[in-house]
C-alpha cells in the first residue's frame, strides 16, 4: 500500500505534481474536483515536503473562501459556525469551552498547532476556540430566523404563498408571548412550554379552540426552537417535546357537496348570478377536475391547453410553487369546464398568485344562503371530487391519489410503482364521474376506462 503522503504526488515528465481531490464541503467555492499543481522538482523527497505545505495552504485558502461566502450570506457568527461544521467540530464559545471537557479543548489546541503553528488564520482560531459570541435571538425573531434558514425550501414561492407559510408560525409565537416575556429563545424552559400548554388546555375545555389547533401551534413552536438550536449549534431544546392537548369538541371536517348541489348550483344554465366571472368559472373547473383554487388561478395562459385534441390544464411549478411534487400533473377538461377555461385566454388574472379567492367565494356563497351547512366551503368541492371517484367503483386508491395530486405511497401505506396516468386515462377517469351524463353514458365511460387501463 502506498504511503499516505504519496497519494498526493503525480510524476509527469520527470516533474512531480500535487494531485489533490477537493473535499465535498468546498464544492460551493471551488468548481474543480481535482486540483493539480506543479511542485517544480524532480526529487521525490523534496516533492513530499512541498506537497504537504502546498496542500495545507490550499486547504487554508479554501477555508477562507468558504468562510467569506458564509460571511456574505449569513454574517460573522453564521460564518464561523459553518466553518466549524465544515471542519467536523461543534462550535462552542470560549466560555462554553472553558466550562466543558478538557480533552475536547486540548484536541482543538493540538489541531490548530498542527495546521496553523504561526496562528495566522483568525477564522480557524475562531471556529475552533470560540472567537465569536453567540448573537441573542429573541422569541420575536424566531420566525424571521427560520424563514432565512428555509430559503431553499421557499425558493419559487409567491409572496402570497410565503405569507401563508409564515402566518401559522407567527400566530404560534404571539400565543407564546402571552405567557412569557420576549426573552432570548435559548432561555425558553420546559416550564414556559407547560404554561402555554395549560392555557391551551383551558381554551380547549371551554370550546374556544380545537385540540388540533392547540397541537399545531405547539408543533410550530417545537419546529422553530429545534431550527434555532441547529442553526446556532446548540444542544436541542426539548421544552416543547411530547406536549399534546386532547379532548374538547371534535374537529370540524369539510363536508362534501352532494351531486345535486353541484349540478343545480354550479353546473346549471346560469351559475352564481351576481358574482364575478373568475369565481364562477374557477368553481366550475374545480367541480370537473378536482383541482384546488390555487392550482387553477396560479396557472399561466400557456398552461391552458383548451384547443388540444383533449382539452386540459397543465399544473406546473412555473411562476409559483405547488404544494408538493405530486401536484405537478395534467388534468383533462370535460363538460362545462372546457368553456369555463376558454372564457379566460389569459388565465385568471384577478386571483393569480394573490390572496382572496377562497374568502371572496366563500363569502358570496354564505351571504346568498348557498352553502348547505357551516362546515361546507369552496374547498369542499375538491373533497367532493374524490368522493365521487370513491363511490364510482373501479377507481382504486392509486388512481385517486394520482388524480388528486396526493402521494400514492402515503395513501396506500406502501411503496407505489408504475408510470403516471396518461392524459387519455385521466380523461377516461373524469368521464366516469361526470355529473351531466346519463346512466347509459356512464356505463359506456366505464367500459372506455377499462379498455384504457387494459391497453396500458
Amino acid at each position: 500500500m502506498a504511503h499516505d503522503k504519496d497519494r498526493y504526488l503525480d510524476l509527469r515528465n520527470d516533474t512531480w505534481h500535487l494531485r489533490m481531490r477537493v473535499p465535498a464541503r468546498y464544492r460551493s467555492v471551488e468548481n474543480r474536483k481535482i486540483i493539480k499543481q506543479s511542485l517544480h522538482t524532480d526529487s521525490k523527497t523534496e516533492a513530499k515536503t512541498l506537497a504537504t505545505a502546498l496542500r495545507r495552504d490550499l486547504l487554508a485558502d479554501l477555508d477562507r473562501r468558504l468562510a467569506g461566502k458564509h460571511a456574505r450570506m449569513n454574517g460573522a457568527f453564521e460564518n464561523i459556525v459553518a466553518l466549524a461544521r465544515a471542519r467536523g467540530v461543534t462550535y462552542r464559545t470560549a466560555p462554553e469551552l472553558a466550562g466543558g471537557s478538557l480533552s475536547d479543548l486540548m484536541m482543538r489546541f493540538e489541531r490548530l498547532m498542527k495546521e496553523d503553528p504561526s496562528a495566522s488564520q483568525s477564522e480557524l482560531i475562531s471556529a475552533e476556540l470560540g472567537g465569536v459570541d453567540r448573537p441573542v435571538t429573541r422569541i420575536t425573531e424566531l420566525v424571521t430566523e427560520y424563514e432565512k434558514a428555509s430559503r431553499s425550501r421557499l425558493a419559487g414561492k409567491t409572496d402570497d404563498q410565503r405569507r401563508r407559510w409564515r402566518n401559522p408560525y407567527t400566530r404560534a409565537v404571539k400565543e407564546l408571548l402571552k405567557v412569557v416575556p420576549n426573552k432570548p429563545a435559548a432561555e425558553i424552559t420546559r416550564q414556559d412550554a407547560l404554561s402555554l400548554e395549560a392555557v391551551y388546555l383551558d381554551r380547549v375545555a371551554e370550546g374556544e379552540i380545537l385540540a388540533d389547533t392547540a397541537n399545531k401551534s405547539l408543533g410550530f413552536l417545537r419546529t422553530l426552537l429545534r431550527a434555532h438550536c441547529k442553526r446556532h449549534q446548540l444542544d436541542d431544546n426539548l421544552a416543547f417535546a411530547e406536549l399534546t392537548v386532547s379532548g374538547g369538541r371534535p374537529s370540524k371536517k369539510r363536508r362534501e357537496f352532494s351531486e345535486e348541489w353541484l349540478s343545480t348550483t354550479l353546473l346549471c344554465q346560469n351559475p352564481l348570478p351576481g358574482t364575478n366571472d373568475e369565481i364562477r368559472d374557477v368553481l366550475v373547473i374545480m367541480v370537473e377536475t378536482g383541482a384546488s383554487p390555487a392550482e387553477i388561478t396560479g396557472a399561466l395562459p400557456h398552461h391552458f391547453r383548451v384547443y388540444d385534441n383533449i382539452p386540459h390544464i397543465q399544473l406546473r411549478e412555473e411562476g409559483r410553487k405547488l404544494k408538493n411534487e405530486f401536484r405537478v400533473r395534467d388534468l383533462a377538461l370535460v363538460g362545462q369546464a372546457v368553456e369555463a377555461a376558454r372564457r379566460h385566454p389569459e388565465g385568471f388574472l384577478r386571483y393569480r398568485n394573490k390572496p382572496g379567492f377562497s374568502d371572496a367565494a366563500n363569502a358570496f356563497l354564505r351571504e346568498n344562503g348557498l352553502l348547505p351547512t357551516a362546515e361546507h366551503t369552496v374547498y369542499s368541492i375538491r373533497h367532493s371530487f374524490q368522493g365521487r371517484m370513491r363511490r364510482a367503483g373501479g377507481i382504486d386508491q392509486f388512481f385517486q391519489a394520482r388524480m388528486m395530486g396526493h402521494s400514492a405511497k402515503k395513501v396506500m401505506k406502501r411503496e407505489s410503482y408504475g408510470d403516471d396516468l396518461t392524459l387519455e386515462q385521466r380523461l377516461a377517469l373524469m368521464n366516469v364521474i361526470r355529473l351531466d351524463i346519463s346512466p347509459e353514458e356512464r356505463r359506456q365511460a366505464k367500459q372506455v376506462l377499462l379498455n384504457e387501463f387494459m391497453a396500458a
